[in-house]
């Protein structure tokens, strides 16, 4: 029977983290031998899983990274074996962190090491992101204190977005756990899902 704990297998991006939904390879194909519909639901509780963990992922991805959310989902490689992901360059950085502030979960431990020291894109690319959260926030808008009109220098912006950036460069960011939580939150249930079906089905 399929132990929660072996249901993982976490895979090498060059800038990307991703993880695939594994170890159920000889549960599934044993399968074959009973009626279809046992496969089959053991593979629709597997895709049910992935539903849940990409859900609670975009959920809790920070709102001021948008593609996070647009760029965390999931596919079917075959049956039993599912791939879910975040393809946006810096997700790696959001879910541990950088320099000083890494923070990693012992398991992923090994998986974290591809991450350390890359970057993603040039100073400028960087600064560019920074340039949109700085006019999200309105952090860089001054107010008229006779007239209550606000503005936006676009040097100011600048100014604003540098001084974080350097700062972000400096001091690094803090972890912000959105996609492998969810995997931990979600394994457990699916683990103890597949041996209520194989219970059911009078398996031991």
């Amino acid at each position: 029977m399929a132990n929660s704990s072996n249901l993982t297998r976490y895979k090498l991006m060059s800038s990307a983290i991703s993880f695939k939904v594994t170890g159920l390879d000889k549960l599934i194909k044993a399968c074959d031998n009973f009626p279809v519909t046992l496969a089959k639901d053991i593979d629709a509780e597997i895709e049910d899983t992935c539903e849940n963990v990409i859900a609670k992922a975009k959920q809790r991805a920070p709102k001021d990274f948008g593609a996070l959310q647009q760029m965390t989902n999931y596919k079917k490689e075959a049956n039993g074996n599912f791939v879910m992901f975040s393809n946006a360059r810096y997700a790696p950085f959001v879910e541990f962190g950088t320099r000083g502030k890494v923070r990693v979960p012992p398991e992923l431990s090994s998986y974290a090491q591809q991450f350390k020291g890359m970057k993603w894109g040039d100073y400028y690319d960087f600064l560019n992101s920074i340039l949109d959260w700085v006019k999200r926030k309105g952090l860089a808008r001054i107010t008229n204190s006779y007239t209550g009109r606000s503005r936006t220098k676009k040097a100011d912006l600048l100014m604003v977005a540098n001084a974080v950036a350097w700062s972000i460069l400096k001091k690094g960011i803090k972890p912000q756990p959105f996609f492998f939580n969810s995997w931990f939150e979600e394994r457990p249930k699916l683990g103890q899902r597949i041996k209520n079906i194989l219970k059911n089905r009078g398996f031991r």
